[in-house]
Formats: structure tokens, sequence, C-alpha cells
């Protein structure tokens, strides 16, 4: 189940069935988030609640992962201005656990999806610059910003 806060003062709730438990596929869960987050843009999402008490999770990490990469890439826009707007600091993502013992490796697997995505936008962000923009000594110069 997937509540989402639009605007503080009211509740979307989206309910996603996954099939059978024996059937479930943390990739196919990595699609459901990134298409349920796209959706709910239009009520400007502000919070995101995933609630897993009831998935057959066996890697807390790599769930987390996997739902932090659908989160944070449904987000990607690209755009020519030369300061690229910074996410909304309001927005945010909720994990909640069936047991707290799993907290510190989703958390892991949470920051681990936040670099993959970052590195995933400079990319994305290299790829769709007009070639004028972007030419072997800016190219060199992002490398050494990187680095």
């Amino acid at each position: 189940m997937l509540s989402l806060e639009s605007d503080g003062k009211r509740t979307v709730t989206i309910l996603i069935g996954l099939g059978k438990k024996a059937d479930w596929d943390v990739a196919e869960w990595r699609e459901v988030i990134a298409d349920a987050v796209t959706k709910a843009r239009t009520t400007k999402l502000t919070e995101l609640v995933i609630d897993t008490t009831d998935l057959p999770i066996g890697n807390y990490r790599i769930f987390a992962k996997e739902t932090g990469l659908a989160y944070y890439l449904s987000d990607y826009r690209f755009s020519l201005k030369s300061e690229k707007e910074e996410a909304d600091p309001s927005r945010k993502m909720m994990v909640v656990l069936k047991d707290q013992k799993h907290v510190k490796e989703t958390q892991l697997g949470i920051e681990e999806a936040e670099l993959i995505a970052k590195g995933i936008y400079l990319t994305r962000d290299l790829i769709n610059l007009p070639a004028s923009h972007v030419g072997p000594d800016e190219m060199a110069a992002e490398a050494r910003h990187i680095a």
C-alpha cells in the first residue's frame, strides 16, 4: 500500500496488487513504485509512505535500493537552465517496516539508491545536452568536477 500526501490536508492512497507472494519480484516492484510516483505527481506529491509489513522481502538493502531508485529516477527532469532546479525539499519518502531490526540495512539501500540516481542524473544531463553545449573541454571539466 502506498499513501501519498498531496497538500498536507488530504491523503491519497494507492493499493497495488503484486500477485501471489511466490511470484513477487523486487525488480517488478521498482517498476510499480516508479509508475505510482509518476502518476501521483499530478496530485503534487509531498510525501510517499511505503508500507512493507506484508511484503515477502528477503534482502532489505536490495529492496530499499530498488525502491529508492524508482522514487528518485521517476523524478528526473532535464533542463537547459544554467542552474539546475533543486528537488523540492518538502518531498520525502518513508518506508514502514514490519521489524525494526532491518532499519540500518534499509537506510543503507536508500542512501545507495540516492548516489546511483545522482550518477544517472548526470549521465542523462550530459546525453540530453546539445552538442554545442558539451564538447571535449566541457566533458573534461565535468570529469575533473566529479573526481
